[in-house]
């Protein structure tokens, strides 16, 4: 160990001065301070969210190293587990304006072997670790399970931040994705899986993330952050109280729904059709970005469906249009509210922390209906009995949501989320 100063390596003149020398070491250092490359702790870690086509709510999630890096829109899923992204080589593809992920092009990617502990369910493809998942709604994805880089933003800086060793999936034979009405402007290349199992982006990097994230989806076009670790943070105002609910993440993020009430008039639904099932998970309340609206078992949905046609027959004297939109949506007007012509509004009522207590998330008419041509649609849509139900992307829109799944709290206030 020399010092940088010392006359055997003969950097300084020989005959410098105490001040010259002493002028040579504060130099190194500022230069240092000013060069040196940043890389925060991870308390300080974002992802950018936005809405793609006016369907689902995406992030960019990089992915990979060299000539195979990749930064693929993938659909934020709070309803599922796994991340996992299309590949070169499907053979059964989604269409997309973007690239597949290229695995053979980046020097950091490797298979996932069948013992490794992260492939819990022991399925092989093709000699690595198996992906096979299937969705609700009749999409489904096989492939194999690799490693490699993925990255989140520096909230300070916006460089990237890397995680090595990340394991998520490679999907090849991919069906049922209809991510928007014109494929061929698709943007979307996977699913980025926030879930809580053990392949979960969460418990992959649960020292850095502390069970914590957020985010809050914008309307529109307009752009948003989702948050992770200590960052992930929320607060209110005067006018704007958070508001904290108690959530079951055994499986996925069940929040215990009491009931709803439609324009302050609470409605009559068998409370048991939201209850928890730990063991089928086919009922229960489960709050699910990646499911573009919400969705409630059939006993549930009608009497709410009923009172709001109440509500519109007795204001105004409008009747449903049986013959707008309804292959997409179950309750549609031809005529739309204007000036002093009001929407109703809707209260979901959780059980509070330790399920004590009730707690409102009012929605307003921007959560619960869309305009369609001349008239409207509720975004609200039915499923048969029993289930289960879900809190769709929707009815998030402009609220900060934060996600305390270490804890089983889930957080919430109203924000105008392209302003955080």
């Amino acid at each position: 160990m020399i010092p940088i100063d010392s006359p055997h390596l003969q950097i300084l003149p020989k005959h410098a001065t105490a001040l010259e020398r002493r002028q040579f070491l504060i130099n190194i250092s500022t230069s240092r301070v000013k060069n040196y490359p940043l890389r925060l702790t991870p308390n300080g870690l974002k992802s950018p969210v936005k809405l793609a086509k006016d369907s689902y709510y995406v992030t960019k999630l990089p992915l990979g190293t060299g000539k195979g890096l990749l930064s693929p829109y993938m659909v934020i899923d709070t309803g599922s587990d796994e991340t996992w992204v299309q590949c070169e080589g499907c053979d059964h593809c989604f269409e997309s304006k973007y690239k597949n992920f290229n695995y053979k092009l980046s020097p950091t990617f490797s298979r996932m072997g069948v013992d490794d502990p992260l492939c819990y369910l022991r399925l092989a493809y093709d000699g690595s670790c198996g992906l096979d998942i299937k969705y609700m709604d009749s999409q489904s994805t096989v492939g194999f399970v690799g490693r490699d880089v993925t990255y989140l933003q520096d909230t300070i800086t916006g460089k990237r931040v890397p995680f090595n060793g990340f394991a998520f999936g490679c999907g090849l034979q991919n069906e049922g994705f209809d991510f928007s009405t014109n494929m061929r402007e698709n943007i979307i290349v996977g699913i980025h899986g926030l879930g809580v199992g053990p392949r979960s982006f969460l418990s992959q990097f649960r020292n850095e993330i502390k069970g914590r994230f957020s985010y809050c989806l914008a309307a529109g076009s307009k752009l948003s952050n989702m948050y992770f670790g200590d960052e992930a943070q929320i607060s209110g105002d005067a006018t704007r109280d958070v508001k904290t609910i108690a959530m079951n993440n055994l499986n996925r993020y069940h929040v215990y729904l009491n009931g709803v009430s439609v324009d302050g008039v609470r409605i009559s639904i068998d409370p048991s059709i939201f209850e928890f099932d730990p063991i089928g998970y086919t009922k229960g309340f489960i709050i699910d970005s990646g499911a573009l609206h919400t969705v409630l078992a059939r006993s549930a949905f009608n009497p709410i469906k009923d009172a709001v046609v109440k509500y519109f027959r007795e204001k105004y004297g409008w009747e449903p249009n049986p013959q707008l939109h309804l292959e997409t949506y179950d309750l549609c007007y031809s005529s739309y509210p204007y000036d002093v012509q009001k929407f109703p509004s809707m209260s979901f009522h959780f059980a509070g922390i330790g399920q004590q207590g009730e707690v409102d998330w009012v929605m307003d008419n921007n959560n619960l209906f869309k305009k369609v041509d001349e008239g409207f649609c509720m975004t609200i849509l039915s499923i048969d009995d029993p289930g289960p139900c879900l809190l769709g992307a929707h009815q998030q829109i402009n609220f900060n949501i934060l996600f305390e799944v270490a804890n089983g709290f889930l957080s919430f206030v109203p924000q105008m989320c392209h302003e955080s």
